[in-house]
């Protein structure tokens, strides 16, 4: 059982801090077309040191709402954060919240396994994961690969 406590957590610094839109032309330069984060129903996360997000199935489709330990709250439709270009700056916040967690989560599962080659294949799954949702806050919108209608 995890002994680390979300409110006192040493890992804050590891978090890389999150662009500003300004800095985006450079961060893109070479990412390539992928696919998006998986958006599951019921998906969420909270550390009161930086915020929290969850994703509901809402009548319009599906909703990610995320709120950051400053306040900054915000809600959009999954596939509107992915299309619209007026939205790019809250894919931004609420794509590195989410990728934030992983790191955050994945850090703190390892802290309690004592095999080397386990803890390489934890830090992968949570590394994978939370490059996904990193990826997906930098490119611009229209700039997945969203799966085909019908």
């Amino acid at each position: 059982m995890p002994t680390h406590n979300p409110d006192d957590c040493s890992h804050l610094n590891l978090l890389p801090p999150q662009p500003a839109p300004a800095d985006l032309p450079a961060l893109r330069k070479g990412l390539r077309r992928r696919k998006p984060p998986v958006f599951d129903a019921g998906f969420h996360g909270r550390n009161p040191q930086i915020g929290e997000f969850r994703i509901e199935d809402a009548p319009a489709g599906l909703t990610l709402h995320w709120q950051l330990a400053d306040g900054t709250k915000g809600s959009a439709l999954t596939a509107a954060l992915c299309t619209d270009p007026a939205l790019e700056t809250a894919r931004l916040t609420a794509g590195w919240l989410v990728a934030n967690m992983f790191r955050l989560d994945g850090i703190h599962t390892c802290e309690t396994i004592g095999d080397p080659h386990e803890t390489m294949r934890v830090m992968g799954w949570f590394g994978e994961r939370e490059d996904r949702w990193r990826h997906w806050a930098l490119v611009p919108a229209g700039h997945m690969q969203l799966p085909a209608a019908g």
